[in-house]
């Protein structure tokens, strides 16, 4: 199939690493500019420098996605530069693991706040401009933990996992007839830097129950995000895919 992104400019959030950094890089061999953002510039930029070697076309941005005016200039620095936003990815993500009788307030609220509040902020900065060009594609990105809970203590990541899912549902019904399609993507367990000191704990735990007996690689997410954010997926809005190995086989 031939996704045919030449034509397009799309934004992925946390594209420093893990899932974001492939999917930025998949997006550039596909033909569309890129801006990689990352809280992390020099991450950022090491994905762009990787884009550029293979002739693509992409920017760095350092931004916080919990912050709507950063989001926000976010945007803006995009504009100026490719002069639309065609594609968001709502990536970026942090999976702090915690006990619940452990976790205070402040770290509970660091999760929604990038997590899903990210979500939100960059939706919110971009709708305007795909409502004027009657065009959009989002695909945000949730997990298995938003849909059946979490076995590695992130109870607050899971939380807000599954406030992504509504989300994506509620924008979708919202902005299709700006021609404007919203999906998410719900990945297992995916071998990134995301999974930190949880990663053995759910190593064996996917050995265990998965028929497909192994973590995912980013670049099998990076895949599906690809398509969906492709004028192959115009048909497809509101809907929830998931990659997870047959984790949460129903």
């Amino acid at each position: 199939m031939d996704l045919d992104l030449r034509d397009k400019v799309a934004l992925v959030t946390g594209a420093g690493s893990g899932i974001g950094e492939q999917t930025a890089l998949l997006f550039a061999e596909e033909g569309a500019k890129v801006a990689v953002n990352d809280i992390s510039f020099d991450s950022a930029q090491k994905v762009v420098g990787e884009i550029e070697k293979k002739g693509g076309n992409a920017i760095a941005i350092k931004a916080n996605v919990a912050s709507f005016t950063e989001v926000s200039q976010v945007v803006e620095e995009i504009l100026e530069t490719f002069g639309k936003v065609d594609i968001l990815v709502n990536n970026a993500g942090i999976y702090p693991a915690k006990p619940i009788q452990e976790m205070d307030e402040e770290e509970f609220d660091m999760v929604i706040n990038v997590d899903l509040k990210g979500v939100y902020n960059c939706t919110r900065a971009v709708v305007n401009h795909m409502i004027e060009r009657c065009y959009g594609r989002i695909v945000s990105l949730s997990s298995v933990a938003g849909r059946v809970g979490s076995v590695a203590n992130v109870s607050h990541y899971a939380a807000a996992k599954a406030g992504v899912l509504g989300f994506t549902k509620s924008i979708a019904r919202e902005l299709a007839r700006f021609n404007i399609n919203a999906n998410a993507v719900v990945p297992g367990v995916v071998d990134t830097p995301l999974l930190g000191k949880s990663r053995d704990i759910l190593m064996e735990k996917v050995i265990k129950t998965n028929p497909i007996p192994r973590l995912a690689e980013s670049r099998e997410i990076a895949n599906v995000i690809v398509f969906l954010a492709s004028d192959a997926a115009s048909y497809m809005t509101g809907s929830v895919v998931t990659v997870d190995g047959g984790y949460t086989m129903a």
